[in-house]
This record gives structure tokens, sequence and C-alpha cells, in this order.
């Protein structure tokens, strides 16, 4: 597979589209930073034993690119898209290759299951995967949304906050927040302050998810106000996701992410056996 640059031209966000050996130095460098599920994992197993990606592993890295050194004759543009989710993006073959420096490791972002699957039952020389590195100074970590269609739940879902959690008026440093569907509630754990228990808030958001049965979702939705309330935990920071400690599955939601449909055409991904 060739490599490509991707850019969204609306925020100027690059990254780099890649194709590794899965027994290659560089994709043992790749760290996850949340939990997978068994019961998604069983699913995948199946998908891969018929397996083409269609969709890559997203990676943060640094120093990507030797931007000073790269002019546009050695790019050749292929494609653009323009939608609602992405924004206007371009994907363009780099005709002299891509510079790529991974220092220490390079974390995972996105597409922990398929990686997961991948170490444990499709670890063959012969195997390569797309990858999607970002540049870790252009990564926006924010809080992953849960949506509840049960409005009529609202108080109960509270009163089970409530009794774990105190209510704080700093919306800038908060455990959780709660929307009912007028108006944003934030919270912080009752023993937040205890460095024993500084991850805790990543997984009584899970307790409150599980409980009541929230779905992943998109950030508040006001059209939707008065029939959903949405529920996040305060997101780790890019300093966390660097910890190498595992979060929650769905800890997070990182930007820029890039349209699938802008480069799907362009993998050339051998069938893993």
């Amino acid at each position: 597979m060739d490599s490509y640059l991707l850019k969204c031209e609306t925020t100027g966000s690059e990254a780099l589209l890649v194709s590794i050996s899965v027994t290659s130095n560089l994709f043992s460098l790749i760290t996850p930073h949340e939990k997978t599920e068994t019961a998604i994992e069983d699913i995948l197993i199946v998908d891969l034993n018929n397996f083409r990606l269609k969709q890559a592993l997203y990676c943060a890295a640094s120093d990507l690119f030797l931007n000073k050194k790269r002019v546009e004759k050695d790019l050749e543009k292929k494609k653009s898209l323009s939608s609602e989710e992405y924004g206007d993006q371009s994907i363009y073959l780099m005709k002299k290759g891509a510079s790529l420096y991974v220092p220490e490791k390079a974390i995972l972002l996105d597409g922990h299951h398929r990686y997961s699957v991948i170490n444990k039952y499709f670890f063959e020389d012969n195997n390569y995967v797309p990858i999607v590195f970002i540049d870790y100074k252009s990564l926006v970590v924010r809080d992953h949304y849960f949506s509840l269609d049960k409005i009529d739940m609202k108080e109960e879902v509270e009163d089970y906050l409530l009794h774990r959690c105190i209510p704080t008026n700093d919306n800038n440093y908060y455990d959780l927040q709660f929307f009912d569907g007028s108006k944003s509630y934030y919270f912080i754990l009752k023993d937040s302050k205890d460095t024993k228990t500084r991850n805790r808030r990543f997984f009584l958001r899970d307790e409150v998810i599980k409980e009541y049965g929230f779905k992943p979702s998109p950030p508040l939705q006001k059209d939707k106000a008065g029939t959903q309330i949405y529920i996040a935990a305060k997101s780790p920071s890019k300093e966390e996701l660097l910890s190498g400690e595992l979060f929650p599955s769905k800890s997070t939601s990182i930007t820029p992410k890039f349209n699938p449909e802008l480069y799907k055409e362009y993998l050339n991904i051998e069938r893993l056996n």
C-alpha cells in the first residue's frame, strides 16, 4: 500500500495513512488506552475470518511529517469529500513516501477491539493493517456522551448520582455531566481527590450506563432535548492517555477523525489467515 496524506480542509488537521505489518516493530509500539469487551471481540473474530479492513486503526504519534521538506509536487490529490460529520477532507498520494517518527509508543485512539483480536488471533508475517497516524499535538480529547430515551427516569438517575457525588457549579472541574433535557448539572465524586481512586470516575460512569441502559450518543442534541437525557464522564487528558493506564471502553471522543469513505478504496490489505 502507498502512503497517503489525509487533510481536513476545514481545520487544517493532517494525518498519515499507511499499511504496516503486524509483526513490525512499529506495530509493537501501539499502546491501547481503553479496555475491550469480550462480546464485541467474539463478533469480530467471525468477521476477521474473511478479513478485509475497510477502516483503519487510529493512532497518535509525534513528528509525523517533515513539513518543511514536503512540497506540493510530492503530493498527488486523489479525492475530496464534504460531509456534515467530518467537514471538507481530501486525500493525497505521497509520491516520495512519508516521514514517521515514533520514539517510544503510539497511542491507539480508535479500533481497540479490532486491534485486540488481530493481536490474539491474526499475528502472522503476511498480515498488514492500515493505520491512520494523527499528530499528537493536533489531538482534541472530549467527553464521550451517552443518551437515554426514557426522560421520565431523569429524577431516578439524578438521585443515583447524588448518592455517589457532590453537585458542583464548576463546569471546568467535574467528573460527570448530567443533562436532563433542559439544563446541565455537574458532579464530583465524593472521593475524587483521593489519588487511589483517580480513575474511579470513569468506572462510575460505566455503572450508571449499565444500570439504566444509556446508549452511545453524539453530543447534546437540542432538537431532542425534551425526549432524551444525556450523561458524560470527564475524559482523560492527553497526558493521561500517554500514562499507559487502561480506561473503560468509550471513555473519550477524540478528534480529528477522517471519513472512511475518503480512503477505503485506496486500502490494499491482504486477507488475514
